[in-house]
Parts: C-alpha cells; structure tokens; sequence
C-alpha cells in the first residue's frame, strides 16, 4: 500500500479547517473564472487550498460553478474519520506500507509518522519525504512521486 501524505487519523485542526472552508467558500460561482479569482484572493495564487478547492468545482445544470461533492456528506466522512481513526487497520494490514510525504505539508506530525511506523511493523512499514511538496506530492513533484511509486513497485514484486 502506498500512502501519500496522510495517516490513518485526521488532526482536529485538518477537520476543523476543512469544514469551516466548506462552508466558507461561496459556492456556487458565476462562473470558472470567478472561482477561480475569489479563491486566489483568498488563499493566494499558489496555495494547496485553493488549488484543492477549485478542483473540486465543476459546472451544475445552470451553468454555475459548484461543489463536485455533496458538502454535507463530506463533512460526516471526515467527521467520522476524525472520530473513528483507523489505527486497527493500520495495524492488520498485513503488507508493506510506504508513506510519501511532502516535506513542506506538515499534514502528518512527527509523533503520528513514528506511530504509523511502529504499527504493523511486521510487514514493513517505510516513508520518505520529498523536498519541495506539500499535501499534494503527486502535483507538487509528479516526476519524483511517480519515481518513487515505481521503485516501490518493482522492490515489492520481487
């Protein structure tokens, strides 16, 4: 199993950002570009949020722009995440499980990382951290996540 950057509990502050954002952000838009422009000046240009978020919309039957998920159903999933970790599953995967994680995310704390090490060690359990990527390594840095993916691959085939 390949994990990118997460674990298998979500931290107070992830939820708790998440839901006030969800409802913050004053869905549905005019249009992309109206998205698009509220969403830079709010986040920043380059930030993961924004960049999450505008993926996230998509047109609706009136041509606006909203939410390409049910809001309330997402909120209860990370709510239930939040309230229910999946530390014993973690833990019963019985097969290697490496972590990628952006050095620049800070999503998964220090403490968590040697936690989700120690659980299941058994059947291996390893991280890396790519240098320049946030929470989105896979868009962050695609040549470096796709590499190490590979890599990864071919080493559990063996």
């Amino acid at each position: 199993l390949i994990v990118e950057d997460s674990s298998p509990q979500l931290s107070n502050n992830g939820f708790e950002l998440l839901s006030r954002v969800f409802d913050e952000v004053p869905v549905p838009f005019e249009n992309r570009d109206v998205a698009k422009a509220f969403l830079e000046k709010t986040f920043g240009s380059q930030s993961q949020m924004a960049r999450f978020l505008l993926s996230n919309l998509g047109p609706q039957s009136d041509g606006k722009q909203g939410w390409r998920f049910q809001k309330e159903a997402l909120k209860n999933l990370l709510n239930d995440s939040f309230q229910d970790p999946l530390w014993n599953e973690w833990e019963n995967f019985q097969a290697p499980i490496h972590m990628i994680l952006g050095e620049d995310s800070g999503f998964v704390s220090d403490e968590r990382l040697q936690k989700c090490l120690s659980l299941g060690s058994k059947y291996g359990r390893s991280f890396e951290k790519v240098p320049g990527a946030g929470h989105w390594v896979h868009a962050d840095q695609a040549e470096i996540f796709c590499d190490i993916v590979q890599r990864k691959i071919e080493t559990w085939s063996i």
